[in-house]
């Protein structure tokens, strides 16, 4: 039961647009994380 309450959650996501947008944050957050650290090691000089 619990299954197909999930599933019935995520299409009403997927068909409102909302779960395309929700994964677009956590993609965008991981890009933002991703620069901060090669911003970091740059600055260092640890990559060259």
């Amino acid at each position: 039961m619990g299954f197909i309450l999930i599933l019935a959650i995520g299409f009403y996501l997927y068909k409102t647009g909302d779960l395309q947008r929700m994964i677009n944050n956590l993609n965008a957050n991981k890009v933002d994380e991703a620069k901060k650290i090669l911003d970091i090691r740059l600055a260092k000089g640890e990559i060259k």
